[in-house]
């Protein structure tokens, strides 16, 4: 019997941890924290151990996060972004 598969209009609604990630370029781990810390919108639970991220609240607040004129040029592998107190990511953690 084949696999039951989501309907193809919710699929693109809602994101997972890594396409969050690939939109901010930043690691998968970061993500979580930023939602954690409450900089990023909480995720819905499609399961137990199935987080997923509103497309449009996410874009939203890509937007706000504009400002930050260095965030789209984030390395994964620059230690500066974190410790950069001029960098996005240390901004929008001081900012809480």
């Amino acid at each position: 019997m084949p696999k039951k598969q989501t309907p193809p209009s919710l699929i693109p609604d809602f994101l997972d941890v890594g396409a969050v990630a690939s939109m901010l370029m930043c690691s998968r781990q970061t993500v979580r924290r930023l939602s954690r810390q409450h900089i990023l919108p909480p995720p819905i639970f499609l399961g137990r151990f199935m987080p997923r991220w509103s497309r449009k609240a996410i874009e939203l607040k890509m937007q706000e996060l504009e400002r930050f004129p260095h965030f789209a040029g984030h390395s994964r592998k620059s230690r500066k972004a974190k410790t950069d107190p001029q960098t996005p990511l240390a901004a929008m953690a001081n900012s809480m």
